[in-house]
C-alpha cells in the first residue's frame, strides 16, 4: 500500500528555527481544499453584491430615491442558476465595453418605488439597458417594429 500525505510547513513566529508541520492524506487535503474553494466563492459574491448595495444606495441618495436593502437579502434573490432571468445568459461579474453586457444589474421592476425588498431583481446589464426609460408600451412598439423589418 502505498502512503502519500502533503506536509504543510510554516515557520513559527519570532525567530524561532523550528517549524510547524500538518501532515494530511490526500483526501483530507483535497476535501479541505474543495471546501476553502466554495468558501471563497461565496464570500466573493458577498463581497460583489456589497458594493452593488453600495452603489445603488449612493445613487438612490443622489436622485432623492427610498432605499431599504440589506446586503443579506440582495445576496438572497441573487440568481442559483447564476443566470439573467432575462436573456438566460451567464452573469459575470466586472468586464469592460461588450463584456459588461452580462454583469449582473440591480433593476427596479417599478423605479418610482425605489430600491425596495419585492421591487428589485437581478438581471444582466444589457436587459437593464434596454429596460431603462422604456414602458411596456413602448418596448412592445420596438418589437413589433422590429418584427415587421426583420427578414424571415
Amino acid at each position: 500500500m502505498v502512503f502519500a500525505a502533503y506536509q504543510l510547513k510554516r515557520k513559527l513566529p519570532s525567530d524561532s528555527q523550528y517549524y510547524y508541520e500538518n501532515w494530511r492524506t490526500p483526501e483530507d487535503f483535497a476535501r479541505v481544499t474543495l471546501l476553502s474553494s466554495e468558501q471563497t466563492k461565496t464570500y466573493r459574491l458577498y463581497n460583489r453584491v456589497n458594493v452593488a448595495k453600495i452603489a445603488a444606495k449612493r445613487r438612490a441618495k443622489r436622485t432623492n430615491t427610498h432605499f431599504e436593502l440589506t446586503t443579506e437579502y440582495l445576496n438572497g434573490i441573487y440568481p442559483a442558476d447564476g443566470l439573467c432571468p432575462v436573456f438566460k445568459t451567464p452573469l459575470v461579474w466586472g468586464g469592460e465595453g461588450d463584456d459588461r453586457n452580462n454583469s449582473p444589474s440591480l433593476d427596479r421592476i417599478v423605479p418610482e418605488l425605489g430600491y425596495v425588498e419585492g421591487n428589485v431583481v437581478w438581471i444582466s446589464n444589457r436587459a437593464n439597458i434596454l429596460k431603462r426609460d422604456a414602458t411596456w408600451e413602448e418596448l412592445q412598439r420596438v418589437a413589433e417594429w422590429l418584427k415587421s423589418v426583420t427578414p424571415e
